[in-house]
């Protein structure tokens, strides 16, 4: 489903990754063949695919910490908004599954932590100004910026600084953010 046509209820949100795809420049797509000739696809079962994936889904404290603010925060603007122990359970769960090579990780914890915080969380914060005008207001201590500058240990929350600036403009320009 395409959230830009349809909007997702807060039930399928708390059980699925919402991301937004970036666009490359023209000028950097390049024109590949795609051969599949002489090559062999393995076929996995169900077992060994649940075999890779890694079942514990640990937060730190910290991270915990700073979701329990977040959640707070939302729910003192709207009462059905939040982070449920599912969301939460989940993001551990993508974290403890990143993808790494015995070289480097592919993505670190702190840059897991921001994207699951833009596809889980912040896809929740939406409605009309006056309801949510606590968290984009840098001056308020219920601000979404202010927690990201609290918890900087966490994460530096680029994307999530983004996505916010976005969802503030939209506020200011519409009075209401989706």
């Amino acid at each position: 489903i395409d959230e830009s046509t349809f909007h997702f209820s807060d039930k399928v949100l708390d059980r699925a990754n919402v991301i937004k795809l970036n666009v490359i420049p023209y000028t950097e797509w390049k024109a590949t063949e795609v051969t599949t000739k002489g090559a062999t696809i393995k076929e996995w079962s169900y077992e060994e695919y649940q075999k890779l994936i890694r079942k514990d889904s640990m937060l730190t404290e910290r991270e915990r910490e700073f979701i329990w603010r977040v959640h707070k925060t939302l729910n003192s603007c709207a009462k059905n908004l939040g982070v449920g122990p599912r969301i939460l359970k989940q993001i551990g769960k993508y974290l403890v599954n990143l993808p790494f090579t015995e070289e480097a990780e592919n993505i670190t914890r702190e840059e897991g932590f921001d994207l699951q915080f833009v596809q889980r969380i912040m896809t929740k914060i939406r409605g009309q100004k006056e309801q949510l005008a606590a968290i984009f207001d840098a001056d308020s201590e219920e601000s979404l910026s202010r927690l990201f500058d609290e918890y900087a240990d966490v994460s530096k929350f680029e994307n999530s600084r983004r996505n916010l600036e976005i969802k503030r403009q939209e506020i200011e320009n519409y009075g209401y953010t989706l």
